[in-house]
C-alpha cells in the first residue's frame, strides 16, 4: 500500500483539455520558453524543469467526454514580489488577460491571469512569515496592463479568511474579456 501511495502521491502530467492544440502550443511554448516534446493532430506536450509533463489534449477528443468543472489552476512559485510583478509586466505581450490583481494571501504575493483557452494561471511568491490581509474592499492593478482593473473579495464564512470571489474590469476593450 505504501509504493502504491509513493505513486500517487507524485503526480507527473498536467493535462489541459483545449480547443486546438497546435494554437495551444504555440501559446505555451512563448509563455514556457521551451519547445515541444511531441505533439500529433489531437494532442501536444512539454516537458517541463520539473519532470513534470504538461499535456494539451483537444477538447472534442477527450474519453470519456469533459464535464464542466469547478475549475482548476496552474501555478507558477517565484522566489519574490519583484519576480511576480515582472511577471505581469511580461504575460499581456503573451495574450494573457488579468483576472486578479495583485494581491497579498494567505500564501503569499499573487495574481491570476487567463490564457487564450481560458484557464487560470496563477504566479505567486509564497510568504515566508505570517501572511498580511487584503485591504477591505478593492486592490487596483494600476497601470501594467494599461488599465484598470478592480478586484472585490469577500470573508470566506468558515474560516474568516479573504479569498477573491469576482473581477471588474473597466477601460479594457470587450474584445479582450471574451
Amino acid at each position: 500500500m505504501n509504493a502504491w501511495r509513493a505513486l500517487l502521491s507524485d503526480p507527473k502530467f498536467i493535462i489541459l483539455h483545449v480547443k486546438s492544440p497546435a494554437a495551444s502550443a504555440a501559446f505555451h511554448a512563448r509563455l514556457l520558453g521551451r519547445p515541444l516534446t511531441d505533439s500529433a493532430s489531437n494532442f501536444a506536450i512539454f516537458a517541463l524543469t520539473s519532470g513534470v509533463m504538461l499535456g494539451l489534449w483537444a477538447a472534442h477528443d477527450v474519453m470519456p467526454p469533459a464535464t464542466p468543472t469547478a475549475g482548476a489552476e496552474v501555478a507558477f512559485a517565484l522566489d519574490s514580489r519583484q519576480a511576480v510583478d515582472d511577471c505581469l509586466v511580461r504575460w499581456p505581450g503573451l495574450g494573457l488577460v488579468p483576472i486578479q490583481a495583485p494581491i497579498e494571501m494567505d500564501f503569499g504575493y499573487t495574481f491570476t491571469a487567463q490564457d487564450p483557452h481560458r484557464h487560470r494561471l496563477r504566479v505567486f511568491a509564497p510568504h515566508a512569515g505570517r501572511p498580511q490581509r487584503a485591504a477591505q474592499g478593492r486592490s487596483t492593478l494600476g497601470t501594467a496592463f494599461g488599465r484598470s482593473l478592480k478586484v472585490s473579495g469577500n470573508p470566506d464564512p468558515n474560516s474568516g479568511r479573504r479569498y477573491m470571489r469576482k473581477a471588474s474590469v473597466t477601460s479594457v476593450p470587450l474584445a479582450l474579456m471574451n
